[in-house]
């Protein structure tokens, strides 16, 4: 390589954050955005935070087992821990070119513990900003009626985790009161909202649309007209080579099919 041709810097990654009360559907949808972006060409890693490294996961246990008292400030704190953690990691593959997709972030504690547990919204960013240090590009956030909720995930994990889990087992009111405030600041903040209440299929189109029209999609993700040129010369290049092998590999390439079923985590 001579001295003038340098190779490219790699371009960061893009972070995308699926949000939403319990049972909405994250992990799904999550899934369902790393396929979509992986079919495009995308290097793509899913996360869930709190989680994705071993000291999130035994944070998490503590703050999600209603049978340890652990109050809202308790909570924020071991969450934003949680965090940190988890944020080397996510900053790390960003850096190296690796979209990373995750259910919740920050969003989730300014909700949870900032307004309704009252620990103060001004409180959780302070410590949000000195101790994560990371905000995800774009927020998803699903919107699903609390009743239709809480049905899909007892269904999945049974009546006994909702009761041991210090959130799912709160009352029907409380459910309301963060799928309200969700839906409120993802109004003032212009996050795109999807209606999860929806069936799965229909949840998916609709969470794939926003990775095709959002603005900071835009940079990452071909659009239409250029997938369907891409699709085109390549599929014409294999007939001039007479290659059917290569004509399916290419279909294989362009076709995406979704053998998912709900998880509502």
């Amino acid at each position: 390589m001579s001295e003038d041709a340098q190779p490219e810097a790699t371009k960061r990654g893009l972070f995308i954050c699926l949000e939403g009360g319990e049972g909405s559907g994250k992990t799904t949808m999550v899934r369902t955005v790393k396929d979509y972006l992986s079919s495009q060409g995308r290097e793509v890693i899913e996360m869930t935070d709190p989680g994705s490294t071993p000291l999130a996961l035994a944070l998490r246990a503590i703050v999600v087992d209603a049978h340890v008292p652990c109050t809202p400030h308790q909570q924020a704190l071991l969450y934003i821990a949680a965090r940190d953690a988890l944020a080397d990691e996510v900053s790390h593959y960003l850096d190296i070119g690796t979209d990373v997709v995750c259910g919740r972030w920050t969003l989730s504690t300014i909700i949870y513990q900032g307004l309704l547990g009252q620990v103060g919204v001004e409180n959780v960013e302070w410590l949000a900003k000195n101790f994560v240090g990371i905000d995800p590009d774009i927020y998803i956030v699903l919107n699903a009626t609390p009743e239709i909720a809480l049905a899909r995930k007892q269904a999945a994990v049974g009546a006994q985790a909702m009761f041991d889990d210090r959130f799912d087992g709160r009352p029907i009111e409380w459910h309301r009161k963060i799928q309200d405030t969700y839906y409120m600041l993802a109004q003032e903040a212009g996050y795109p909202i999807v209606d999860a209440d929806k069936p799965l299929t229909e949840v998916q189109k609709a969470v794939i649309s926003v990775c095709q029209t959002h603005h900071r999609f835009r940079a990452v993700v071909p659009c239409a007209a250029h997938c369907a040129v891409s699709i085109y010369r390549c599929l014409a290049t294999s007939l001039r080579r007479k290659a059917s092998t290569s004509i399916c590999g290419s279909l294989s390439a362009i076709v995406m099919c979704f053998h998912i079923r709900w998880d509502v985590v």
